[in-house]
């Protein structure tokens, strides 16, 4: 039986919902060599169909399954790395670090892509932005799948001072829900 290519493409929707158009394309090739093997193999009508549709969908749900990681892996980093720019803003603000202050790009410790390897160990000023191939940004991610950071490099001339009085009604102290309290380190 011949299709036409308007029903072609309605029945292998079902099996590319949801996916990028590259990735679409390589489920309707793993399609069309399967249906080729099938055929080189004598198997044909509802049993080549049936087994089409059961690799092809299972071939596409893997893909899905994919591309539902990627989305999630760099939904996270772009609120990891929001947040702890917000953590440097916050600190800025709140006078615990100068103007000096800095935030460096932390890549992983190995398998960097080529988009992330020269940005490794660079430095901007804390409200910086840093440039990668295609794009710039206060923090990452540069890229999809992009498990880079960035880190605060408070550049501090001498430590911080001790802001509760040391008492126990101290309200710069900790009281667990349990009771518990965490015992006051003394500051030299």
């Amino acid at each position: 039986m011949e299709l036409t290519a308007a029903q072609v493409a309605a029945y292998r929707s079902g099996y590319t919902n949801g996916l990028f158009p590259r990735w679409a394309n390589a489920v309707n090739n793993y399609g069309d060599r399967t249906a080729t093997q099938l055929d080189k193999q004598g198997i044909t009508g509802d049993r080549a169909r049936t087994l089409l549709d059961k690799r092809t969908q299972r071939y596409g749900d893997k893909l899905r399954r994919a591309r539902s990681r990627m989305i999630a892996r760099t939904e996270i980093a772009k609120v990891q790395n929001a947040a702890m720019q917000a953590t440097i803003d916050s600190a800025y603000s709140d006078g615990l670090v100068g103007n000096r202050a800095q935030k460096v790009w932390v890549t992983g410790p190995f398998d960097v892509c080529d988009i992330c390897q020269p940005l490794s160990g660079q430095r901007v000023p804390y409200n910086g932005y840093f440039q990668w191939k295609n794009g710039s940004g206060p923090h990452g991610p540069a890229h999809p799948n992009c498990r880079c950071i960035i880190r605060m490099v408070p550049n501090t001339s001498k430590p911080p001072q001790r802001l509760g009085s040391g008492q126990t009604t101290d309200p710069f102290r900790y009281q667990f829900a349990d009771g518990w309290t965490a015992p006051i380190t003394p500051v030299r």
